[in-house]
């Protein structure tokens, strides 16, 4: 139950950052774009750009960090485990310095990259890249700090000192541009905090694992252990980081900027759908390379069939119901009725049923149970494919040329690859695996379609449009739960069984207090 519960508040307190990440974007966004005006605030998205490409020093060594915390090394050999860890963090500080020098360098080319005219202007930017490259660098080996406490399966840990960083972070940057502050300002201020919350997360380290001790000390040895993991994770991250930002590129290089434009609004939808619908999947990462470290197998068939459920169940029933509002949710929260935004956010939904309703779990699984060389080998042959038909695509199609580029390996690999090696892995036959895993959220969708065009057909016209939306889906949401509910009795029961747990549970601490 103990384990249980953990799950549960990682994923809770996951939803919960999530939805403060939104409403933060939003604010943070308007007051960035207004205060510092275009110019400046291009600039703040850049050097934030810049951080995720540094991000690739890590050599994927942080996973590794992740996943012999996740196989209790640190209980039963806390020698090697220290060995480990002091080889990453070793690894990680020589490469902040990387960070250091490539800004300097990068301040140098700053004025052919920026097309900044100013003198003024672009020193004052220069100065601004070099401090945020040092605080960067800073922060760079503390990322091993947030690794750990996912290892230890205590997500929910990490989750409450960056929902305290992400409030925090709000009312500094207003604070600091109400008081007329500058882009050095919130630099400094922002890789301040982030340094901190990194440093909070190593004292709660600390208290999970006493004996945790960090020294600079560089043993290529020790590193070449790691490397027949985190080498594979990193050639990983290198394909993750074509497939995900390749696509902005190729519409830019052969069908221009309105194109891009396109695209990037017509991700948006499909993107908050995948933070809806994954955040229990954090979870798989820790638990496969526990279960598959201790040799439990059946445990770890069991908890990766269900997960399979669940992520079928949130793509299924939300990418519909995303599917069908998506025209008026677009026109409602970014003002946009152009038909070209919609069909791009259409395509890209398809392609997010896919990548939620198996990539989100299989390829977690498959990270840390042993199977880190097959993922890789899976992500190299998506990477090309996707560039391969993207470029094949785009002078003929366009934005949906290169979606379908995206889509067609996405939906194969899921179908002919994965999928059966699930079904195998996890010991049920293909009809009793399809059945429970996508056929039933499939039926629960039709009706719940059928529901949602009926009502709004219904409203049409009644009501504000807001207030037509959000009852349409909730109507579709309530529908789509009580059918798959109905049509999954096991689960009715399992979920009647937790709740009487709670009140039980709840009566004998009243019962307790009262005495």
């Amino acid at each position: 139950m103990k384990h249980n519960a953990h799950i549960l508040k990682n994923t809770l307190t996951n939803y919960l950052l999530v939805g403060l990440r939104i409403v933060q974007g939003v604010l943070v966004t308007r007051w960035l774009f207004n205060s510092l005006g275009k110019e400046y605030y291009g600039f703040w998205s850049l050097i934030w750009m810049i951080l995720v490409y540094a991000l690739l020093l890590d050599f994927g060594f942080s996973k590794a960090a992740q996943k012999y915390t996740a196989t209790g090394l640190f209980k039963s050999n806390p020698d090697t485990y220290n060995r480990y860890l002091t080889a990453v963090f070793s690894l990680l500080t020589l490469m902040a310095t990387a960070i250091v020098a490539g800004s300097f360098i990068a301040s140098h080319f700053l004025a052919a990259l920026t097309r900044i005219d100013s003198p003024e202007q672009l020193a004052y930017c220069q100065l601004t890249l070099r401090v945020f490259g040092i605080g960067c660098a800073l922060v760079f080996p503390t990322g091993i700090f947030p690794e750990i406490l996912v290892g230890l399966q205590k997500i929910y840990l990490r989750n409450y000192v960056l929902i305290g960083t992400r409030i925090a972070e709000t009312i500094g940057i207003a604070v600091i541009l109400a008081m007329g502050g500058s882009l050095l300002g919130l630099a400094i201020f922002s890789v301040t905090l982030n340094l901190s919350t990194n440093l909070v997360m190593y004292a709660l380290c600390r208290r999970e694992i006493p004996h945790l001790r960090l020294r600079f000390r560089w043993d290529p040895t020790t590193l070449k252990e790691l490397a027949n993991f985190s080498g594979f994770i990193y050639l990983i991250s290198i394909s993750r980081l074509v497939l995900l930002k390749t696509d902005h590129i190729v519409l830019s290089a052969f069908a221009g900027l309105n194109a891009v434009g396109v695209y990037q609004l017509g991700s948006r939808l499909p993107e908050l759908c995948g933070n809806l619908a994954t955040q229990y999947q954090e979870n798989i990462a820790p638990i496969s390379a526990a279960l598959h470290a201790d040799n439990q197998q059946q445990s770890l068939r069991d908890v990766i069939f269900f997960a399979m459920r669940f992520s079928s169940f949130m793509a299924v029933g939300g990418i519909a119901l995303a599917y069908i509002v998506c025209q008026d949710l677009i026109a409602l929260l970014f003002n946009v009725h152009d038909a070209d935004v919609i069909t791009a956010c259409r395509w890209l939904l398809l392609n997010a049923t896919f990548t939620i309703a198996v990539r989100s779990v299989s390829d977690k699984f498959l990270m840390m149970s042993g199977r880190h060389r097959l993922l890789t080998g899976i992500y190299f042959s998506e990477a090309a494919a996707n560039l391969l038909i993207s470029l094949l695509l785009v002078r003929r199609y366009g934005v949906t040329g290169v979606i379908i580029g995206t889509l067609i390996p996405n939906a194969i690999i899921a179908i002919l690859v994965l999928v059966p090696y699930i079904m195998t892995f996890t010991h049920r036959s293909p009809l009793a695996f399809l059945d429970k895993v996508y056929l039933r959220p499939v039926l629960a969708a039709a009706l719940m379609t059928l529901a949602v065009i009926g009502t709004r057909h219904g409203l049409a016209g009644t009501m504000p449009q807001l207030l037509q939306l959000s009852v349409t889906i909730a109507v579709g949401a309530l529908v789509y739960c009580a059918v798959s509910l109905g049509i999954n009795p096991d689960d009715w029961q399992a979920l009647h069984r937790v709740f009487r747990h709670k009140l039980k549970k709840q009566g004998q601490s009243d019962t307790t207090a009262g005495h």
